[in-house]
């Protein structure tokens, strides 16, 4: 159900969580986007989320949720991603993997995100040489730059 209104405010959650993580270090700030956006259950599960930094990612997506649903999926990635100096990228994706629900998804948003942050340089090498097309990252970085320069977010 990707043409409803939560759908379009979890594009959003994720467009201003790329954009935080580019001008500043990852970290729990970047639950604080849930702010700038407009009343929707991805607000409100990012603002629940804001309080719960102790609680590991397993323990979110038991409490909060892991589902496909925008709701539940786009606040526990960023969940996840804002644990990337504590956990490291590879440790962040196990501890997606271990919570169950929609791994691929949650992880490929949080992956997204810490990836933005960090740059492809610093992603685990044992990882990224798996990768079929691994010089794709170099689009990834550009990309990162260039949401660095947008200001009107």
């Amino acid at each position: 159900m990707h043409h409803h209104e939560e759908a379009y405010v979890g594009a959003l959650a994720v467009i201003y969580a790329i954009q935080a993580v580019v001008t500043r270090p990852l970290g729990w700030d970047v639950l604080g986007i849930g702010e700038k956006l407009p009343d929707s259950r991805v607000r409100d599960q990012l603002r629940s989320l804001t309080t719960q930094q102790d609680m590991s990612i397993e323990q979110a997506a038991e409490r909060f949720g892991s589902s496909g649903f925008v709701g539940e999926s786009v606040p526990l990635a960023v969940f996840a991603a804002a644990q990337e100096a504590r956990l490291g990228f590879q440790g962040v994706m196990e501890a997606i993997m271990r919570a169950g629900g929609d791994t691929d998804t949650v992880g490929s948003m949080a992956g997204q995100l810490m990836g933005a942050a960090i740059g492809s340089s610093a992603l685990p090498e044992a990882l990224v040489s798996r990768l079929p097309h691994w010089e794709m990252l170099s689009v990834a970085d550009r990309f990162a730059s260039w949401a660095a320069s947008l200001s009107r977010f």
